[in-house]
């Protein structure tokens, strides 16, 4: 295998199943070639870095940075004279990171919300799947305690000495409306280079009536509450001026979730944790011992990165769930590229005979610091994805045009819309529409304001391919496989598939100057091609479902 021929293998990681390792030949040309594993380590870095901590509130700067870094200092070939990049590569350089963060984010919190009846089976020892149904059945039975039960879990956020990527990481924070219904937040765990803290996470919950409180505090500083006190569901929000409020929905026909485990246990912000769809995922690392000398046994989870086992330069981002002898989880470790970039400890389990603060919050001080904040906050953007949403949600909240097609694609089922924090220009929204097919060929469109602005300074570097009688322009360029992978593996939850070897994507110009993203699982002919644009409508045309 020579360098081009590696160089098409990275292209093509984000349309792979992360769980297969590289080929044999991959890691043959990279033991030898001081270059290409240069690349390959960058690659399978920023790929793992991205599954969890993708760059929400990143400065926008940061999107371009990371690709224009690598031809900048010649990174790829740095024993070669400086290549010139071809017009349409440099097209889809502008916009895969910002796009590999978006698939990063949807792909996480859709599958939260899409979860398979079925987890692919992959080898495992029957011990590690026994030692995680034992610690999951122990994690749910604390929420089925009589009386009002506490728990503290510290988050310790790690010191990183890269400032960049010391600023980005967060954590899903899972919540309740007063219906119920699950809603996916974004904890964000920004730091100093260097900076290493402490978030304590206070839990309050009564199993006889479903009351709970929830309770984030940053040095002291109180970060985000919420709770629910049998008549309505109250949360903490921030106002213009940077204070927080308590804020209350009344509820209607509210139905608790069965398992508090699955938002309110030690494992819920990563997509679950332990439960039960999880376990073919884990393998036993044997035994190890706390800082503070518990002995305890550790299990590994992939980040759905990378490729567990994989020789190096590989970097995955892994999970390292430490459990003690009475199956309790004690402590989750995550770790990206070989660095530990935070932990969540679990501190303490009692009974108490009431909490600190009432059910609904009121009174809840602000917990002032003794000293001068910690810069940068940290803070919680809420609603960060709201699954299974309307049409009418989705022409009413979009800063820009939105389409759909006027009908289905032949070959393709019911659409499913899902609304998302814009992470490349918050506080807008973008949202993904899927068509999944029977025989894979699925269909995803993207509208996203933050992308429109970068696809439209980029556009004089792709190529336009088809221009359509209403007025939507088609444009490609070379990495168009790239960019639909990125696309279906956002998709991944409700489709239940992962990318095909035949992904495309494609960026749409429309009459009004936005730029929505196509991806297509599969071979598609130039006729297919030209009905599904010539079909798009502006979505207000569509009947409200």
């Amino acid at each position: 295998m020579n360098c081009d021929q590696v160089r098409d293998y990275l292209d093509s990681l984000l349309v792979k199943d992360p769980g297969l390792s590289a080929p044999a030949e991959v890691f043959a040309h990279i033991q030898t070639c001081q270059a290409c594993a240069r690349e390959y380590q960058n690659a399978q870095e920023t790929f793992a870095a991205l599954q969890l901590s993708c760059p929400i509130h990143a400065p926008n700067q940061l999107k371009e940075q990371i690709m224009s870094q690598v031809f900048d200092a010649n990174v790829l070939y740095p024993s070669r004279p400086a290549r010139v990049i071809s017009s349409p590569s440099r097209f889809w350089f502008r916009v895969l990171v910002p796009a590999a963060a978006v698939a990063a984010i949807v792909f996480f919190a859709i599958r939260l919300h899409h979860q398979p009846d079925h987890q692919p089976q992959r080898p495992r020892e029957i011990s590690a799947s026994g030692f995680i149904a034992q610690a999951w059945a122990a994690e749910k039975s604390v929420f089925t305690r009589e009386g009002i039960i506490h728990i503290l879990n510290r988050i310790v956020v790690k010191a990183i000495s890269d400032p960049e990527l010391a600023k980005i990481r967060w954590l899903p924070l899972v919540t309740l409306d007063g219906s119920g219904n699950i809603h996916f937040n974004q904890l964000h765990l920004s730091a100093e280079p260097g900076e290493e803290y402490t978030i304590d996470e206070d839990l309050w919950y009564e199993s006889s009536t479903g009351n709970y409180m929830q309770i984030l505090r940053d040095q002291g500083s109180l970060v985000f509450a919420n709770s629910f006190d049998g008549k309505a569901v109250y949360a903490s929000e921030r106002t213009t001026d940077g204070r927080l409020r308590i804020g209350a929905e009344f509820t209607r026909d509210y139905r608790a979730p069965q398992n508090p485990a699955l938002f309110l246990g030690i494992g819920s912000a990563f997509n679950g944790g332990l439960n039960e769809k999880n376990m073919a995922l884990f393998s036993d690392q044997g035994t190890a011992t706390l800082e503070d000398g518990t002995p305890v046994r550790v299990f590994m989870r992939k980040a759905d990165a990378g490729s567990a086992g994989a020789p190096q330069p590989a970097q995955d981002s892994l999970l390292l769930f430490k459990i003690r002898d009475n199956n309790a989880v004690v402590e989750i470790e995550w770790l990206v590229g070989g660095r530990s970039w935070l932990t969540i400890r679990r501190e303490l389990v009692e009974n108490v005979q009431a909490p600190d603060f009432p059910w609904k919050l009121s009174g809840l001080p602000r917990f002032s610091s003794r000293g001068q904040r910690r810069k940068p906050e940290v803070a919680v953007t809420k609603d960060m994805v709201l699954p299974d949403a309307s049409v009418k949600q989705m022409v009413e909240k979009s800063d820009s045009p939105v389409y759909l097609f006027n009908k289905k694609p032949a070959w393709t089922g019911d659409r499913n819309i899902t609304d998302i924090l814009d992470i490349t220009n918050p506080p807008d929204r973008m949202f993904l529409v899927v068509y999944p097919a029977v025989d894979g060929r699925h269909v995803v469109l993207l509208f996203s304001s933050g992308f429109n602005k970068m696809f439209r300074g980029a556009k004089s570097d792709g190529q336009m391919i088809y221009e359509s009688k209403n007025g939507f322009k088609v444009w490609t360029g070379s990495r168009g496989k790239w960019l639909g992978g990125i696309l279906l593996r956002s998709a991944q939850g409700v489709t239940r598939s992962a990318p095909s070897e035949d992904v495309i994507g494609y960026v749409l110009e429309s009459p009004q100057g936005t730029y929505p993203a196509l991806g297509i699982n599969g071979r598609i002919t130039d006729d297919e091609l030209h009905a599904l644009v010539d079909s798009l409508v502006p979505a207000a045309n569509q009947a409200v479902k």
